[in-house]
């Protein structure tokens, strides 16, 4: 079994135990950093737990984000060295 859990303020924004959890009730509101808490058991049963931020953003009317400087997204960072890191979706404007 895992959960996946997204904190707020140190409130539960959202909870899932699905291996794909999907949470599709967003909107402008929900704009923030997140911190991610995910916990599993391994394959011989050991507690498996990583956390981490999620910076949740708005593209607003672009079908980009604008930035000034070099962009980094959170899927270049070694998993060996800032832990868990996910495939980013962004597209920066050129």
């Amino acid at each position: 079994m895992q959960t996946t859990d997204l904190i707020l303020n140190g409130a539960s924004a959202f909870s899932s135990s699905s291996l794909q959890p999907v949470w599709d009730t967003l909107d402008s509101k929900d704009i923030a950093r997140y911190r991610v808490h995910l916990s599993a058991l391994g394959t011989p049963g050991a507690p498996l737990t990583a956390n981490s931020y999620l910076d949740l953003i708005d593209y607003g009317a672009s079908s980009c984000l604008s930035y000034s400087g070099v962009p980094v997204s959170a899927d270049q960072f070694d998993p060996w060295f800032f832990g868990e890191t996910y495939p980013a979706q962004e597209i920066f404007c050129e």
